[in-house]
């Protein structure tokens, strides 16, 4: 499934939690980048972003669209073509190379520019995907032009297809480290959402509910993003593993009706848009943790950008997509999320906790507060460890205690409280500034 224009999971430690990372809402936030255009050209959309935080994309009109690259130094470089006027960038791996088409799918890179990737016989190809050891996915018109295939491209073996589930096409839309590959393919029937890898070769990953399923997106862990019908003919997100299928994300609230999921990051992050009856898209962020997430509010609302599209998202956070800046220009962007490296507020911790800091936990929820054990700095380091659903209700708990006018507040603020020690009073007034108190 080609992207053409259109506007190891690990066992993680135990780790110091702040408490805004316990609280059940999302506290995801982020700075906003304007990508710019080619020189002369009007719009710029951004389909693929490094580890580093380099994209690439496409940028047009009015003369023709051309693949660019972006890179923290603020300018955006013209890839240039194989020879004909036009090319789009749509991936991009670790190393900064490039893959997109140019008539024929291309790999760029620094060095030795732009490698002409041939076809499986027909004219034309389209490169999507790269991981970072070069492999390179796609599609292919074959001999005499017969419908399209998903490929894999490698230097040594050059242009490999990868078949079909049974109908005539199949276009690639993603490709991990592991070499697994992702897309949509014909069957006898519909299309379907499929996952290739050189041992199984190409399995159907089915749909929710409905006729038509395509991905467009696989992370390390082998965990698919993509869009799917349900019985309802909706066409809502999913996302995909070995041990739970198929699953819904459920579109933003309010208008919107169908969503597109298009990047999934080695957390589980899953970016995309979801699109209103009037056919208008607003970019989005999901996460297990929170739900879906318009990213337009999560982004300074003095900024003026509507962000319509997000395509591709790193392990830091950063996402990249289309969207409208303050002059009604369509813009490639990039979003860095503040505080820098990924976003917080998507940890899981095992269950350990310190007695003495979980009796003050909970003594939040009857409006007391026990005297402050020496080990325990609460809030300032929450030294406990919880699992998901217990700190969830630890820190919803908080906020209940924490609500205007209540004991724990009037204490923060100096009022001597029934129930509430001198020492729990002292804490408050010294973190003032935090968000332990800011709520109160």
């Amino acid at each position: 499934m080609h992207l053409r224009y259109k506007p190891r999971r690990s066992r993680r430690q135990p780790r110091l939690l702040l408490l805004e990372q316990l609280e059940e809402r999302s506290l995801l936030s982020y700075s906003i980048t304007d990508l710019g255009t080619l020189p002369g050209a009007a719009d710029s959309w951004a389909l693929g972003i490094s580890a580093s935080g380099q994209v690439v994309g496409s940028s047009c009109c009015p003369a023709s669209i051309r693949a660019f690259f972006w890179d923290s130094s603020g300018a955006m470089q013209d890839l240039g073509t194989l020879g004909g006027s036009q090319s789009q960038g749509s991936g991009i791996n670790a190393s900064g190379q490039v893959v997109g088409t140019s008539g024929h799918a291309f790999l760029w890179d620094s060095s030795s520019g732009m490698q002409d990737l041939g076809t499986l016989g027909g004219r034309n190809s389209f490169g999507v995907g790269i991981n970072d050891f070069g492999q390179v996915v796609g599609d292919s018109y074959r001999l005499n032009d017969q419908p399209e295939h998903a490929f894999l491209w490698d230097s040594i073996n050059g242009m490999q297809d990868l078949g079909r589930l049974g109908g005539s096409t199949s276009d690639a839309g993603g490709i991990n480290n592991s070499g697994q590959v992702v897309g949509v393919a014909a069957t006898a029937a519909s299309n379907h959402a499929f996952l290739w890898d050189s041992i199984n070769g190409m399995h159907d990953l089915g749909t929710l509910g409905g006729s038509f399923s395509g991905a467009s997106g696989i992370n390390n862990s082998a965990q698919v993003v993509g869009t799917s019908t349900t019985a309802s003919f909706y066409y809502p997100s999913f996302v995909w593993d070995s041990n739970g299928g198929m699953q819904d994300l459920v579109t933003l609230p309010g208008p919107y009706v169908n969503a597109s999921g298009s990047g999934i990051n080695a957390a589980g992050q899953v970016v995309g848009y979801a699109t209103s009856p009037d056919f208008s898209n607003h970019a989005f962020i999901w996460e297990s943790a929170n739900g879906m997430q318009d990213l337009n509010t999560l982004i300074p609302p003095d900024s003026d950008w509507t962000l319509q599209t997000g395509y591709a998202i790193n392990d830091t956070g950063q996402i990249v997509g289309q969207g409208t800046n303050p002059r009604g220009q369509y813009h490639a962007f990039l979003l860095t999320p503040n505080g820098g490296g990924a976003p917080r507020g998507r940890m899981k911790v095992p269950a350990v906790i310190d007695p003495a800091l979980m009796q003050v936990l909970e003594s939040l929820g009857r409006h007391e507060a026990p005297g402050l054990s020496s080990n325990v700095p609460i809030f300032e380091k929450v030294g406990a460890y919880a699992p998901d659903a217990h700190a969830v209700g630890l820190a919803s708990r908080f906020r209940r205690a924490t609500t205007p006018g209540s004991p724990v507040c009037r204490a923060g603020e100096g009022e001597s409280v029934a129930g509430v020690t001198g020492n729990w009073r002292e804490f408050l007034k010294a973190n003032a500034t935090t968000r332990t108190t800011s709520v109160c």
